[in-house]
């Protein structure tokens, strides 16, 4: 009878060990199952962010599209206008004052032509010939202190 006890005893150990090591391969699993949900549901938030920020992205392209055609368009369709390294400008065949130049450029949110270098002046003289011209220089802050439209000094030279 001793026989039959002692190999009850063992079966028993055994299934202990059997039970304990399923127990805590089934708390590691579930620590891994969790972890990896927290990872997917991050994933899940950085993914609706980023699909947030295309959208805007999007968004601000297509404006952007449209800004330009609609310039593209009202440059096509006023010849007077031309695109240089130096910028768009406009050449008018109406004559007129030099406060009425201005305010003709400002009203389209532009303003007359600066020159402060050479490589300017010639662009200018080489696209205008010997037509008169305003340009954005003025004393009218005060006499005889020329400036440019932007504010700074003109330097001759």
């Amino acid at each position: 009878m001793i026989a039959v006890i002692a190999l009850c005893v063992c079966i028993h150990t055994k299934n202990t060990n059997c039970t304990e090591e399923s127990h805590q391969l089934l708390i590691n699993l579930t620590e891994e199952r969790d972890l990896l949900l927290t990872k997917y549901i991050n994933m899940m938030n950085e993914t609706t962010e980023l699909l947030i920020k295309n959208d805007n992205l999007t968004k601000q392209r297509d404006q952007f599209n449209q800004e330009r055609d609609q310039l593209q368009k009202f440059l096509t369709e006023t010849e007077a206008w031309f695109h240089s390294d130096f910028g768009f400008y406009f050449i008018s065949s109406l004559k007129k004052s030099w406060n009425e130049c201005r305010r003709y450029c400002t009203e389209r949110k532009a303003d007359l032509i600066t020159i402060k270098n050479k490589e300017k002046q010639d662009f200018v003289k080489n696209n205008t010939g010997e037509r008169q011209l305003w340009i954005g220089v003025t004393d009218e802050e005060k006499e005889g202190i020329w400036k440019w439209v932007d504010g700074t000094s003109v330097i001759s030279g």
